[in-house]
């Protein structure tokens, strides 16, 4: 090797020892240039370099890691099952669920949670029934605490042409179709 290749090669060690100690940008980049006589330009393009380094290895080192974390997890519930069985075990239910929990997550076999609202014909017909029901005051009590909640959470409701709701002689913006929109 050639001089400044070795130069190259113990600048490279130094930055990646003080990043896998914990040091941030500021502490390498100011080490390096006390240390080696760098300048401030050189020394953040080396710390970079390192960064992108390091990057490129674990993605490619990120399946055989995966693998080692699922074969610990799995060696893991082996034993606190085993555990449980024994007498006196203190393996609790509990923590075995939380490991089953974390191994799914690292398999990516837990798929997330969807929301799903149908409202069938019985309950709408329910709420149809509930709000006919409402006398003018309950009504309007209703659609005030509705909008001040609305104001409060920065929604601002911009009306819509109205439509005439049956049986109330009065028109509504939200009947109608009203958008709501963030403050």
């Amino acid at each position: 090797m050639q001089p400044n290749a070795l130069v190259n090669v113990r600048r490279r060690e130094l930055a990646l020892g003080l990043m896998a100690a914990g040091a941030p940008r500021s502490i390498v980049v100011r080490t390096l240039e006390s240390r080696e006589g760098m300048t401030t330009p050189e020394a953040t393009r080396m710390f970079l370099e390192v960064c992108e380094e390091c990057r490129v290895e674990f993605e490619d080192a990120r399946p055989y890691l995966k693998s080692q974390q699922v074969e610990r997890l799995q060696r893991d519930l082996a034993n606190m099952r085993a555990a449980g069985t024994k007498k006196g075990a203190q393996v609790s239910y509990r923590s075995i669920a939380q490991h089953e929990a974390l191994l799914a997550r690292v398999v990516g076999t837990i798929e997330p949670a969807k929301a799903e609202v149908s409202i069938d014909a019985t309950i709408r017909e329910s709420l149809v029934a509930v709000v006919g029901g409402m006398d003018r005051e309950r009504m309007d009590a209703l659609v005030e605490e509705q909008l001040s909640l609305e104001a409060r959470a920065g929604v601002v409701v911009v009306p819509t042409e109205g439509r005439e709701v049956p049986g109330s002689g009065r028109e509504h913006g939200v009947a109608g179709g009203s958008t709501r929109e963030p403050a």
